[in-house]
């Protein structure tokens, strides 16, 4: 009797709070957003009990589906997908909604993480403001000067391995870009800001570990994703490779084969051809926020929605949703950055889409590589110039030729682009006399 009692009384509570999560003033308004039907108690979640891979897909296929919104309910917690440039800017401009969403970045839990990239509120203000210095133009030399030797080591390593397929590209990216992290810890950098604010008493050991660790993770994960997609991409798009060469070459034989920050500034065909690279393959695919005050999205999307591209899908909704307190948002980057809308052909790889003439009129938040507002990465500039070095002395060494396709790359949910499987290149010396 006693054991009967108990259960109608658990049974009644979960109806109850079934009831208060998914009918309450949250609920109410959180269901007036498109999203797939939620069953009792566990809400959408099942749909969710795949392999990492297939996760990703189906993320993309309900942007789709519910186009450019879709409400997901977690159990009894509240989450969105948003994709659409005017939804973006409304959570990545707003000042007090800066919160990351632990959903997304896993992998710092699991190193028991709390720095610069998953931290909040005042903890998060204070460590970025102490970290800022640490990619000032005048360090931003110094930082190139380890990117060029780490550059030149890299170039012999492969040489010196004396084959033309590489089995792993991703794998040789991220050689290079924890070389140039790790190595920048010898000079002026990141580190040396970190150990000043200890000995000042503004951080602690706990701290500055957790800032170390950050700046590595991100720091070689965006770098050799960025380079892999990049490299593939030039090698299937043979006219762009031999521009971008030409560009580099040249460059290479007035500096005597050392770039200086003002020498990277030139190389404005490779910067085209690494932001189309990015735009098609974000290194960070998605970005988390953690609603803490009711926010409003756009009242309507930007005329710019209704491209010249007859075939795309024409909005008939306003966007005016309200998101409630709770609610962890997730911006698909990769999502936004093909949506035909705003993208004609967004499949095709073309750098010419960042000439300054076709960037005018551009929706500022249809292109966001590096985020945007208030937690846009400090590091964009310095990841930029990273990219444009070590591509240019490649390309000056190799004619690049595709074995594995990016059309037929696979992805795994993971907080950086995470490729399913290892990409491959065909590298091809260029003997110069």
């Amino acid at each position: 009797m006693f054991a009967s009692i108990c259960l109608v009384i658990v049974l009644l509570s979960l109806l109850a709070l079934h009831v208060s999560a998914r009918y309450g003033k949250a609920g109410r308004t959180f269901n007036k957003i498109p999203g797939p039907p939620p069953l009792p108690f566990v809400g959408n979640w099942l749909m969710f009990s795949l392999s990492s891979e297939k996760i990703w897909d189906k993320i993309l296929q309900l942007l789709d589906e519910y186009y450019p919104i879709v409400r997901i309910w977690k159990g009894y917690s509240l989450g969105i997908f948003i994709r659409h440039p005017d939804d973006m800017k409304a959570i990545m401009s707003c000042k007090k909604n800066i919160n990351k969403c632990h959903t997304i970045y896993s992998i710092f839990q699991k190193l028991n993480n709390e720095g610069l990239i998953v931290s909040g509120g005042k903890k998060w203000r204070q460590r970025r403001k102490m970290i800022t210095p640490a990619f000032s133009p005048n360090i931003l030399q110094v930082y190139t000067e380890i990117a060029n030797e780490y550059a030149e080591q890299l170039i012999q390593t492969i040489k010196s391995q004396n084959i033309e397929i590489i089995p792993d590209l991703l794998s040789i990216g991220l050689k290079y870009a924890i070389g140039v992290v790790c190595g920048e810890r010898k000079r002026l950098s990141v580190l040396d800001l970190l150990l000043a604010a200890e000995l000042n008493n503004l951080i602690d050991e706990k701290g500055l570990k957790e800032e170390v660790e950050t700046f590595i993770v991100t720091g070689y994960e965006s770098t050799g994703v960025a380079l892999t997609f990049t490299l593939m991409l030039l090698a299937e798009n043979k006219t762009a490779q031999e521009l971008a060469r030409c560009e580099a070459v040249g460059l290479l034989s007035q500096t005597d084969g050392v770039l200086t920050v003002a020498d990277i500034n030139k190389l404005e065909y490779i910067e085209r051809c690494i932001k189309e690279a990015l735009r098609l393959y974000p290194s960070a695919p998605m970005i988390g926020r953690i609603i803490t005050e009711d926010i409003k999205l756009s009242d309507e999307f930007d005329s710019a929605v209704h491209s010249s591209n007859k075939s795309t899908k024409q909005l008939d909704v306003s966007g005016n949703y309200e998101i409630p307190i709770g609610t962890e948002v997730v911006m698909n980057i990769f999502a936004a950055h093909r949506d035909p809308n705003f993208w004609p052909d967004p499949d095709k790889f073309d750098p010419d889409r960042f000439l300054p003439e076709n960037t005018k009129e551009r929706h500022p938040f249809a292109y966001v590589p590096f985020s945007a507002g208030l937690r846009m990465c400090m590091a964009y500039r310095f990841a930029t110039l990273e990219l444009k070095l070590v591509v240019a002395r490649i390309l000056s060494h190799f004619v690049l030729e595709p074995v594995d396709l990016t059309a037929d790359v696979k992805f795994k949910l993971h907080v950086a682009l995470k490729p399913k499987n290892p990409c491959r290149i065909k590298l091809i010396k260029i003997n110069r006399q």
